[in-house]
């Protein structure tokens, strides 16, 4: 179960670890919150759409029966909307519930003021929220991590395991959100798969381009691409105009980009939109990160 079909990183493994259960043998359903079923290659033998209303309750667990389920892997990126429906006695089924949190312990509150900033709601309502949140910015805070932690507190509760993408996030994950000791048992660590099956041969590396890539979410929130721009001007202004940076991905902070690039007058430069990216990592001789705050990077 996660929030959307069309997406970035989360989305990348759900579909990777869907094609490996389903190679290995098992029969793997989706249920999604928002976007649209890509019918080609598909890992999933069958596709639902979700709410969290009472209304979806009796019908998700007709489906959950139906289909034989024995575990649900969580990848919402707020956990407990996906435990409190489905978990405990909810919906009276034995279905195991497995939540994944697809980034850092924390990354809530690395992000929180620039969320605020970059908030794609507009009108006059939410202008006025969003001004008396930074007026009163450290209350807010506070309040948000008190908030945060009730909602990974009841996930971890509700779930048979919480998994991580690594064991060195445990006691980060324990300390964010003040876990009780009696759910530690639950926490477990996998880290991401590898997104293609194919590597490089030794010899490809002296075929390389001058390119510098970047393959991203286009989110200033996390991803801060407003950074690598103004590096690549000073690239530029350096002499270095041999090489070109590449941006592969798309996201609500595009035009914004776009813009951007156009008023730092930068020349070798390219927005791909989204893309599969393989093509060019097998191009691209340098790679470029600039997030703010990663879990376990799909570059």
């Amino acid at each position: 179960i996660y929030p959307g079909l069309n997406g970035g990183g989360t989305e990348a493994v759900t579909y990777t670890l869907a094609k490996a259960l389903t190679r290995a043998g098992h029969d793997c359903i989706c249920f999604y919150e928002s976007g649209a079923p890509d019918d080609t290659d598909k890992p999933y033998s069958n596709v639902y759409h979700i709410g969290y209303s009472d209304a979806y309750r009796q019908p998700v667990k007709e489906m959950l029966l139906e289909n034989d389920t024995d575990v649900i892997i969580n990848q919402h990126w707020q956990p407990n909307t996906v435990t409190g429906f489905l978990g405990g006695d909810s919906l009276g089924t034995d279905v195991k519930i497995y939540t994944a949190l697809h980034s850092m312990p924390g990354w809530e509150m690395l992000s929180l003021a620039k969320n605020m900033r970059y908030n794609k709601k507009r009108g006059t309502k939410e202008l006025v929220k969003r001004a008396i949140k930074m007026c009163s910015f450290p209350i807010y805070k506070s309040y948000y991590r008190s908030t945060t932690s009730k909602v990974y507190k009841q996930a971890i509760k509700d779930s048979s395991r919480q998994v991580l993408l690594s064991d060195r996030f445990r006691q980060d994950f324990i300390k964010a959100y003040g876990i009780p000791e009696d759910q530690h048992h639950k926490i477990r660590s996998v880290n991401n798969p590898l997104r293609f099956s194919t590597g490089i041969e030794p010899g490809a590396i002296t075929d390389k381009k001058k390119i510098v890539l970047m393959v991203s979410r286009l989110d200033e929130v996390s991803k801060r691409i407003t950074s690598a721009l103004r590096i690549w001007k000073r690239v530029e202004a350096s002499g270095m105009n041999d090489w070109r940076l590449v941006i592969v991905g798309d996201g609500p902070q595009e035009d914004l980009y776009k813009k951007l690039a156009a008023k730092l007058r930068l020349k070798q430069i390219g927005f791909e939109g989204r893309q599969d990216p393989l093509s060019y990592y097998r191009e691209a001789a340098l790679l470029m990160v600039t997030s703010a705050y990663e879990g376990w990077g799909m570059t």
